[in-house]
């Protein structure tokens, strides 16, 4: 195991490696040549024009006021050439809702039931314990007959594709 040599002889060494390595730059570099100008070549320098705030502002509104003009020119044309086309679509009137069935009827009021019970479990004439629990199996019982009364899916037996196949 080799032994680190003391810090002050690492340091002078990587001193001497960064100015070998510098040395040959610091003669083709000029360090002085930013050379401010003072005071006295700068009073010589044309001075921007003073420009009125109240000009300039006025100036920028009207160019405002130019570009909102073309804009509301171009929105008016895109218009009256959407509304002038023949062939723009019109959507039908919406179909009639079906009809429920009885035993979709049935399902909603097992759920309206189970949530009056819910709410007031004073209605009936029993212990309030065994009334909520009869209104929560009213709601989850017309809820499941909701469900297993959906129409099956009649593409997948006419073999009509769901999508991608991975």
């Amino acid at each position: 195991m080799t032994s680190a040599a003391p810090r002050g002889e690492d340091d002078r060494d990587l001193d001497s490696m960064f100015d070998q390595i510098v040395s040959g730059l610091r003669s083709e570099m000029d360090w002085d040549t930013t050379k401010f100008p003072d005071a006295e070549e700068t009073a010589e320098l044309p001075q921007p024009p003073q420009i009125d705030p109240e000009t300039e502002r006025a100036r920028r509104r009207m160019e405002r006021a130019e570009e909102l003009a073309a804009f509301n020119a171009q929105k008016a044309e895109a218009e009256a050439e959407y509304l002038s086309e023949d062939g723009y679509f019109v959507r039908p009137d919406p179909g009639p809702l079906p009809r429920l069935r009885r035993s979709t009827i049935a399902a909603l009021a097992m759920i309206v039931c189970g949530l009056v019970l819910f709410i007031a479990p004073s209605l009936l004439s029993i212990a309030q314990d065994l009334t909520i629990t009869l209104a929560i199996m009213l709601i989850v019982g017309g809820g499941a007959w909701l469900v297993s009364k959906l129409r099956p899916d009649n593409e997948a037996e006419e073999g009509g594709d769901n999508g991608a196949r991975l």
